[in-house]
């Protein structure tokens, strides 16, 4: 995000036995990049490893988002691997743009039927400390207590939400968004977030 190289190409490459496709000098890194670890866990609950099926997945989208990910709707996150369901990355120009990017970016994020650390990192990203700078080895067990609030509010929605899902129509395996679904609504929306934001001081 930060180098406009793709690594784990450079990797496969290195590991064929080619040679690298650039130098050291050649590399020129540019403005910040922030990486949120999307993981079926209850954070809550001590991190616990949290299986199950993901009634209705929305990836985020916009200026600087990158999301990877194999979700989609309907599909059954096992319990024999690790639980790690998504990398979200934000870039901006700065650190304070690159959170405000992901601020908006794990507003959108919609994955219902089971616990993840979207909650959390949505807290994290609003937390003063962290905004400010001041963290530590020990800054998330002293947080969590913190953000428990936050979380329980988060998570009555999540589950609010998980009740209408299982009341419309069955998810498709392949929930790509139409060109109706991209509409000025919901660019207006995300325009209207992140000026609140900004405004907000986040």
């Amino acid at each position: 995000m930060t180098t406009g190289i793709d690594l784990i190409e450079e990797q496969f490459n290195v590991t064929s036995g080619s040679q690298l496709n650039l130098s050291q000098n050649e590399v020129h890194v540019e403005g910040w990049a922030i990486n949120c670890r999307i993981n079926a866990e209850d954070p809550r609950r001590g991190f616990t490893p949290s299986p199950g099926t993901v009634i209705h997945y929305r990836p985020p989208a916009g200026p600087g988002i990158r999301v990877d990910s194999a979700l989609y709707s309907g599909h059954m996150i096992p319990e024999y691997y690790d639980s790690m369901v998504a990398k979200l990355a934000a870039w901006g120009r700065d650190r304070d743009e690159a959170i405000r990017r992901m601020r908006v970016a794990l507003d959108e994020i919609e994955i219902v039927g089971v616990p993840t650390t979207v909650p959390l990192h949505r807290t994290l990203m609003r937390d003063d400390r962290f905004i400010r700078g001041e963290f530590d080895t020990t800054y998330l067990d002293n947080a969590l207590s913190r953000m428990n609030v936050d979380l329980s509010r988060l998570e009555k929605f999540a589950a609010a939400a998980a009740v209408a899902a299982k009341l419309s129509a069955p998810p498709t395996i392949k929930d790509e968004p139409s060109d109706k679904m991209i509409s000025r609504w919901r660019t207006s929306a995300r325009t209207q977030l992140i000026h609140h934001n900004r405004e907000a001081g986040w």
